[in-house]
């Protein structure tokens, strides 16, 4: 008799808690989510010959990673920052680049299934251009240059959720800057709160 009661307080318990999530997602649903979310990528980027030392274009492929700073409105509406850091791994013989960039993007969501999200996203990045000449068959002291501008781009992001408040994101995002053009492939993860 014993055992049967506590099955019994054990599904109860179950079921509130499954009623207190189910009202708790209707919440945010109604009233919108804030989130936080930390990505880590792999960036293409193409330099025009204008803005190299070697007056050639040239492409490199590198780590990226930054942060994002979210909005989703209850109908579906997004607005987001973001701070993406990408830097040419090298050691000083080639030439090499370090890039931020800050965006704010604005995007719809669209389901796909229960838990899949589609947003496609379009916005406006801030960039500052760090290039460094190589010591390679240079001579004399490398020289450094550095550009900045605002350029439009674009993202589309699949988001998943893997836990309550946290989700599972990947995204592509391209930038066709003065220099040149960007395009970042990146995982990532966001805290709604």
């Amino acid at each position: 008799m014993r055992v049967i009661s506590l099955i019994t307080l054990f599904i109860i318990a179950l079921f509130s808690f499954n009623l207190q999530a189910e009202e708790a997602e209707e919440n945010k649903e109604e009233e919108g989510i804030w989130e936080i979310g930390f990505i880590l990528g792999a960036t293409d980027v193409s330099i025009s010959d204008r803005y190299t030392f070697s007056n050639e274009k040239e492409s490199s492929v590198s780590l990226s990673a930054g942060w994002e700073l979210g909005y989703h409105w209850p109908k579906g509406y997004h607005l987001e920052t973001s701070y993406i850091v990408s830097n040419d791994l090298d050691l000083g013989i080639t030439d090499s680049y370090d890039l931020t960039q800050f965006n704010v993007l604005f995007g719809y969501s669209y389901k796909i299934t229960d838990s899949i999200t589609f947003t496609p996203k379009i916005g406006f990045s801030s960039w500052d251009l760090d290039t460094r000449e190589g010591a390679l068959f240079n001579p004399g002291p490398e020289e450094t240059f550095e550009y900045d501008g605002m350029d439009l781009t674009y993202e589309l992001n699949l988001e998943v959720p893997i836990g309550y408040d946290l989700t599972f994101n990947l995204a592509y995002e391209n930038t066709n800057f003065d220099f040149g053009e960007i395009s970042i492939a990146n995982l990532g993860l966001s805290f709604e709160f």
